[in-house]
Order: C-alpha cells, then sequence, then structure tokens
C-alpha cells in the first residue's frame, strides 16, 4: 500500500491509501501548488500556472523568455546554451500547451537539426 500525497483542502476520502499491482491498473498525475499559486516542482524556480500559461509558443519569444530566467535563477558560470536544455526538459514535464512543448523541443540546442 502507498499513502498518496495530499495537498490542503483534498477530501479525505481522496487521499486514502492506493494498492500496487504488478501490472498498471490507473495512472493520475496532479499538481501541488503551494499557497499563493506557486508549484510544487522548483526547477524553474517560483512559477505559477498563470506563469507557465503565458510562455509563449513561438521559439525565439520563449528562448528570450527563458534567458529572462536564466539572468535571474541560472547558476554562476553556467552559459545559456548550458542552461537552455534543463529548462527545455522541464517545461516538457509541466502543465503547459502543447505549442509551447513544440517551442521548447525545437528551441533546445539538442532539438534543433
Amino acid at each position: 500500500m502507498v499513502q498518496r500525497v495530499c495537498t490542503p483542502g483534498t477530501r479525505a476520502q481522496d487521499c486514502k491509501q492506493v494498492r500496487l499491482h504488478a501490472t498498471p491498473t490507473e495512472c493520475v498525475y496532479t499538481r501541488a501548488a503551494e499557497p499563493g499559486g506557486v508549484l510544487g516542482d522548483q526547477r524553474l524556480g517560483e512559477v505559477t500556472l498563470t506563469d507557465l500559461a503565458a510562455l509563449p509558443d513561438d521559439v525565439a519569444r520563449l528562448r528570450e523568455k527563458l534567458r529572462t530566467h536564466w539572468t535571474r535563477h541560472g547558476q554562476a558560470g553556467e552559459s545559456f546554451e548550458d542552461f537552455l536544455p534543463g529548462t527545455a526538459a522541464a517545461l516538457l514535464e509541466l502543465p503547459v500547451r502543447p505549442s509551447v512543448r513544440a517551442a521548447a523541443l525545437r528551441g533546445s540546442p539538442r532539438g534543433r537539426s
């Protein structure tokens, strides 16, 4: 048995333990948000669903938005080109529009041909 992760405000009946099986039976994705709407996934820093919804789906504009993010949150000595693949990978796992995922793939140095 596994205990589900329950965020504040979740109904008690939705927080029951889940029995594990040898074969998949059900797949449920949940995204936790902290008070104020900040996502629990901190790979991109403190972002909200509103921030993610506002990401552009144009490659050039998305790269510029991510460049701004890099100037604020990038690690010392890390170039933008080194920062970009990890950030693009994080976007693929976050709740963004499919067109933003496509732009992240096209705009990543590894995604270009």
